[in-house]
């Protein structure tokens, strides 16, 4: 059975919901885990960190792009049904994605307008400067472009298979890894709202030729995937590395040219797993933007109650603990021990809170209902 696919090319209607594909649960698990881990870190800021600590956090750098491609993905398996619209699709995307962060970076304003208020540093003309700052400089940035990158590629849908398409599309992406090094314009993928495009036509050309890919990927060793996987984690580390060397303001940036090769080949990696990486107790489908939106306002106030409690003890009244905790802890694997229970915690309470409100009316605020 074939369908159309944006108006060009057929290509097979799967036989699966893909919803229900293993790699795309494992895709969105692992990259949920990727971007909460990212700004559970408190040890960017180090100027000079160690290699093992370089690797870690390069380590995590696919999730972003990965998310890219698997929300094409989707929509490409949606626009296979014959009551599909472009414009009731986008504003279904729009209604579940859009509303709850809305609701989310509204409750985050309160709280930072809330703590300048009381500081006595609340001014009208910092209103726009803050909601600017919330909106792209936390992870709530991921929204926006995602809702401006599906815009532009609902709107160029009839070109998406002409040649010129993709090749433009990673030529986006190509020019903001180059930008770390010439820095034409800020270097920070939370407003490069055309650099994810060519991930978005990838989820769809992935979508387009499933099986042709399954069966490459399933037939290839593991050894070789293992070992391009880690000649690509050594590449991104190397290449963060340098970025720090050079006084990069980003120097971990998603669309960094090496993180874009590493974040290819742990598609295929996540492409051949053959187990579900999510335990039991995470329904990936249902909790991965809850934990996505919940996990920004629980790091922050986390780390807010941390600071106010060193300088309630008199320990630190600088209110600059987290700009100098590689000061203190030098031990690059006590830090990465504290990072990760602090991802832990950070992550699991993020997931109760979205299975709790998932429980009632007001489901719809992490993406439910």
């Amino acid at each position: 059975m074939q369908k159309s696919f944006a108006g060009s090319r057929s290509i097979p209607a799967h036989p699966q919901r893909t919803e229900g594909y293993l790699f795309v649960d494992n895709a969105r698990f692992l990259s949920i885990v990727c971007i909460v881990l990212l700004h559970t870190n408190w040890f960017e800021v180090d100027p000079t960190p160690s290699l093992l600590e370089s690797a870690v956090v390069a380590l995590r750098g696919f999730g972003i792009l990965t998310f890219f491609v698997i929300t094409a993905f989707l929509m490409a398996s949606k626009m296979q049904k014959p009551q599909f619209r472009v414009l009731e699709y986008y504003r279904d995307r729009v209604n579940r994605i859009g509303k709850p962060y809305l609701v989310w970076l509204a409750v985050l304003l309160s709280i930072t307008f809330a703590r300048l208020i009381s500081l006595g540093k609340f001014r009208l003309v910092d209103i726009p400067l803050e909601i600017w700052h919330t909106t792209f400089f936390t992870a709530f940035w991921y929204i926006p472009v995602l809702l401006f990158s599906l815009a532009v590629m609902l709107l160029l849908r009839q070109h998406w298979w002409k040649p010129w398409f993709p090749a433009a599309a990673l030529g986006a992406s190509v020019v903001y890894g180059v930008n770390q090094y010439f820095q034409w314009f800020t270097p920070i993928h939370s407003f490069a709202f055309f650099g994810f495009l060519f991930y978005m036509w990838l989820g769809l050309w992935l979508y387009r030729n499933l099986e042709r890919v399954q069966a490459w990927v399933l037939a290839l060793p593991w050894w070789k995937v293992l070992a391009a996987t880690t000649l690509g984690l050594i590449l991104a580390t190397a290449e963060a590395r340098l970025l720090i060397h050079l006084g990069s303001l980003n120097p971990y940036d998603g669309l960094r040219l090496s993180n874009q090769i590493y974040a290819l080949i742990c598609l295929v990696v996540i492409l051949k797993l053959p187990w579900r990486l999510a335990p039991s107790f995470v329904d990936v489908r249902k909790d991965s933007y809850g934990i996505h939106l919940v996990q920004v306002l629980i790091n922050i106030l986390g780390k807010s109650a941390i600071t106010l409690a060193l300088f309630a003890l008199g320990l630190d009244r600088s209110f600059t603990f987290f700009d100098r905790v590689p000061d203190y802890v030098p031990n690059p694997l006590l830090r990465i021990a504290i990072w990760f229970s602090w991802f832990v915690l950070v992550y699991g309470i993020s997931l109760w809170i979205t299975q709790q409100i998932r429980r009632t009316r007001l489901a719809w605020i992490v993406g439910g209902g």
